[in-house]
């Protein structure tokens, strides 16, 4: 048996994709952003993070938290924010994460989004198809002891 087959056994989910994000902070986004620009709305794109929903690092830190850089450059891609603030303006916590929830509504419209908050990043592999290579990504659910899943990312 050889080390790819182990890796499926153990897992009692396979989930398959052409792309998955680990992260759903900033960087992202911003990569779930321009991979929007190449790929189709029938690719499917999961996205994964440990977070109970999108924001990354701005879920975890306390209230009183804003920007250090004005809110319209703080932003995935060239996405505009929905509130109506002067150019200098520092966002705080719950702007930010609004304007996140606001960016992933929009790029659901681009592409076929498989959204997995509260997910744990464990390991990936690059294996080996007739095409090139292919991303196997085992993850599992942040609050249990549940088992794995494997996620087969063509990217």
């Amino acid at each position: 048996m050889n080390s790819q087959n182990a890796e499926i056994e153990f897992c009692d989910r396979i989930e398959t994709c052409d792309l998955c994000i680990v992260g759903a902070g900033i960087a992202g986004l911003n990569a779930l952003y321009v991979a929007s620009k190449y790929l189709s709305k029938k690719d499917k794109v999961i996205l994964l993070d440990k977070n109970p929903t999108v924001g990354g690092m701005w879920n975890e830190t306390y209230d009183y938290v804003r920007l250090h850089q004005p809110h319209a450059m703080f932003t995935a891609g060239d996405i505009k924010w929905t509130i109506n603030r002067e150019p200098s303006y520092l966002a705080s916590k719950d702007e930010v994460l609004a304007h996140f929830a606001h960016c992933v509504e929009y790029l659901r419209t681009r592409v076929t989004l498989i959204e997995r908050y509260g997910w744990l990043y464990e390991q990936h592999t690059e294996v080996p198809t007739e095409g090139g290579y292919e991303a196997h990504i085992v993850c599992r659910l942040a609050a249990s002891d549940s088992p794995p899943c494997l996620i087969k990312a063509k990217r």
